[in-house]
């Protein structure tokens, strides 16, 4: 037997922490208590009823009969309240990042470009890892023609915070210039990246003035692309 009914919570917007009425058939024993959530695109739900354990969304609608698959299904304790936890689904951040390191005598000077590509909401910020003691100068972002300053803020263990002056969707440009010192020596290319912005590696360019020499090592991680440019450069 199916039953479809219908209900309104008060003094909620359909966001945040929903505690739903329980539903259930009167019988001397349930033998299994499911739970399946659909959210709209936007969002996406979570139960967090406890113990809950949460199944396949195969899995349910093999058990149920249902062709329609949910957002996310569970299986629930007898005595467990129904409350679920309903957030707007976080922004997806692609990114194609150029890194350009210029090593000089004593310090180390890095301009890092990235074109973003931002779906599904807009961001308020960006997340950059720079190398400890690193700091940055510079950082602009692009959108269409108009080119805006960003408000940086350094936090712990590298991570630097990238203000937008308002939510940024679809395509915008980074541009951040950053500078650390250089240890004369053996010296391994640090990560100056984008955090969740997906999988693609940056692209790394190496410049020197004239006053050094360098020569690559070994590149773990890196991959050499043909470079017609005249020295002193190197790309990985």
């Amino acid at each position: 037997m199916t039953l479809r009914a219908s209900f309104a919570l008060n003094d909620t917007s359909g966001i945040g922490h929903l505690t739903l009425p329980r539903l259930e058939a009167v019988a001397d024993r349930t033998t299994r208590r499911w739970l399946a959530v659909s959210a709209s695109d936007p969002l996406q739900a979570s139960v967090s009823t406890q113990p809950a354990e949460e199944v396949t969304r195969q899995e349910f609608a093999a058990a149920w009969g249902d062709d329609d698959l949910p957002t996310v299904a569970y299986r629930l304790a007898d005595n467990a309240p129904l409350a679920l936890d309903v957030l707007p689904r976080p922004p997806r951040i692609a990114a194609r990042q150029v890194v350009t390191f210029g090593l000089a005598a004593a310090r180390t000077n890095a301009e890092f470009e990235a074109i973003v590509n931002v779906t599904d909401g807009p961001v308020f910020q960006h997340r950059l890892r720079l190398p400890d003691g690193w700091q940055v100068t510079e950082a602009t972002v692009t959108d269409g023609m108009a080119m805006q300053p960003l408000r940086v803020a350094t936090g712990t263990g590298g991570i630097c915070s990238l203000f937008l002056p308002a939510g940024a969707m679809g395509e915008h440009r980074l541009l951040v210039t950053a500078s650390g010192p250089l240890k004369i020596g053996k010296w391994t290319v640090p990560a100056i990246e984008l955090l969740d912005a997906g999988d693609e590696p940056p692209l790394v360019f190496l410049e020197r003035s004239d006053e050094l020499r360098t020569k690559v090592l070994a590149h773990p991680g890196y991959e050499s692309v043909p470079d017609t440019s005249a020295p002193p450069h190197d790309v990985l």
